[in-house]
């Protein structure tokens, strides 16, 4: 443990956080917030923060004070510290120029015994004492709610235990699953034990390739501090939901290289596409050429091409067609009902 002046105790609550980040240039400073999974401990009158840095075997002290030329920290909010490192200062782990690497975390240093405690012998030596705090445990639940907002699905819930929700802050984890057994996953903060994600419908449907879906809310647990003799743990814990996205879209992109367009149709309806056409307005404009695989191509003139499906092009496939042409050129996608579901102008 570090040797920390007319400490008797030193508790590191959330452990040591390690990463490693570029600056934009040479001897530059870095700025890094880190937030933690829960508020950090209140400070008793004998107490103050450091933020200790663990660096080639040796423990660093940084503490609050600006004027430090190597870094120092402050706090921006109850969860959340700010970090400013200078480059190959004291406080950065790697020598190499542009990158500055820290391991280290957020401690509570005790300068004298609690009132009655029995302490421990900081003196002489100057040693660390740590204190092992108490932990009690506590079971949760997770709650799930969801609905379908124009193009947009919510997801939210609440974290709880047997007395009702949690006050606490926190994270979760949200996994959409398909029947095809892709997944897309999501992190969404907790606050004040409730939590709600708002995410894109057609993202999700084109992540899991399918219309059914499995819901999975996952909260990872956390230790909160709330005194340094005492941490509560609130316990991890899942819930499982399904839902069907039903939406009727069939999404286009067009990619202009140097000699061909490239167009993308995102099938994202209940409809089967079953051919596609080309027409040259105006009759001054040419289809020069069109490829797209599964497709049996048919050329009508030199205005004209239509493509008809091989196979079955059926939800959340794609279709890819590579054109050349020659002016303006319009497209229609028809579904193996022969009706119109999509048109559009390159």
């Amino acid at each position: 443990m570090p040797q920390i002046p007319d400490a008797v105790a030193v508790n590191i609550p959330y452990g040591l956080l390690s990463f490693a980040a570029n600056t934009s240039n040479n001897d530059e400073w870095l700025t890094i917030d880190i937030q933690y999974p829960s508020p950090l401990p209140t400070l008793n009158a004998n107490q103050y923060y450091a933020y200790l840095k663990r660096i080639n075997g040796e423990w660093k002290i940084m503490n609050m004070d600006t004027s430090n030329q190597d870094g120092y920290f402050e706090l921006v909010n109850n969860t959340t510290i700010r970090l400013h490192i200078k480059d190959n200062g004291q406080f950065d782990a790697d020598d190499r120029a542009g990158i500055i690497a820290d391991p280290g975390g957020i401690a509570v240093v005790t300068t004298q015994p609690p009132a009655g405690g029995s302490g421990g012998g900081g003196g002489g030596g100057g040693g660390a004492v740590v204190i092992q705090p108490t932990k009690t445990t506590v079971s949760t639940s997770v709650t799930v709610s969801k609905q379908i907002i124009g193009d947009e699905l919510v997801i939210s819930g609440i974290i709880a235990d047997d007395k009702g929700k949690l006050d606490i802050d926190a994270i979760v984890v949200i996994t959409f699953t398909g029947k095809t057994g892709l997944s897309k996953v999501y992190t969404v903060d907790v606050k004040s034990g409730e939590y709600s994600l708002r995410v894109n419908v057609v993202e999700v449907l084109k992540a899991v390739k399918s219309k059914d879906i499995s819901i999975r809310v996952d909260f990872q647990g956390i230790d909160k501090q709330v005194t340094p003799t005492r941490i509560v743990e609130y316990k991890g814990s899942d819930t499982h939901d399904t839902a069907i996205i039903t939406i009727d879209k069939l999404l286009d992109s067009v990619k202009k290289g140097k000699h061909a367009y490239m167009l993308a149709l995102d099938n994202l309806t209940e409809h089967n596409i079953a051919k596609i056409t080309f027409h040259a307005e105006d009759g001054k404009g040419k289809v020069l050429v069109v490829k797209a695989k599964d497709f049996d191509r048919k050329r009508i003139s030199m205005q004209e091409v239509e493509l008809t499906v091989k196979k079955i092009i059926s939800f959340t496939d794609v279709v890819k067609v590579a054109i050349v042409k020659d002016g303006k050129v319009t497209y229609k996608v028809y579904d193996d009902k022969g009706r119109l579901i999509k048109e559009g102008i390159l």
